[in-house]
């Protein structure tokens, strides 16, 4: 009988603990600063850029996540080659984009066919672009994204000169 209140107890225990950890509030952030964002998501020049297909977030069975999804984009002397070429409405994407080249580049999301004319969000009262700009030679970067309608759009450097030399790659957005 000592057993089974000793269980009883400790279930209940367990129980209870849940209960405590589950009424926590879990607050997600609305946005980061450069440097959590990088600490979250490694530069894509230190390590090796997966294909989009070993990326189980890329997987079309893959479910919402609840932290943002590391994108490692490298920036090079004239080309835009992100891990990814598809991305969910709703997600929340931190792309990390490393400079391989030699000049300074930019990292704009805009939709299809445009010309530097970048996405544009209000987060907490303030607007923000989808644009990261000036990343010098050797160096990373951090944007953090939500994609809030389905579409195509493009990756793009708009420095003078570099989106006329073919620095652009389009992507999907699915619903």
């Amino acid at each position: 009988m000592h057993r089974v209140s000793i269980l009883i107890s400790a279930v209940a225990l367990m129980l209870a603990g849940t209960s405590v950890f589950a009424a926590a509030p879990h607050v997600v952030a609305q946005e980061s600063t450069p440097a959590a964002a990088e600490a979250r998501c490694p530069s894509p020049l230190a390590t090796p850029t997966a294909s989009p297909a070993a990326s189980p977030a890329g997987s079309p069975m893959a479910t919402p996540a609840t932290e943002p999804i590391c994108v490692g984009v490298i920036v090079d002397d004239f080309v835009v080659r992100p891990q990814r070429t598809t991305f969910r409405v709703g997600e929340t994407y931190i792309f990390a984009v490393g400079n391989e080249g030699a000049a300074v580049h930019e990292f704009v999301i805009e939709p299809a066919g445009k010309v530097d004319e970048p996405l544009e969000s209000e987060i907490n009262g303030q607007k923000r672009e989808s644009e990261v700009e000036d990343i010098a030679p050797g160096e990373t970067d951090v944007l953090e994204w939500t994609f809030t309608e389905p579409g195509r759009y493009q990756f793009a450097c708009h420095v003078p000169g570099h989106f006329e030399a073919g620095m652009v790659i389009e992507v999907e957005v699915v619903a």
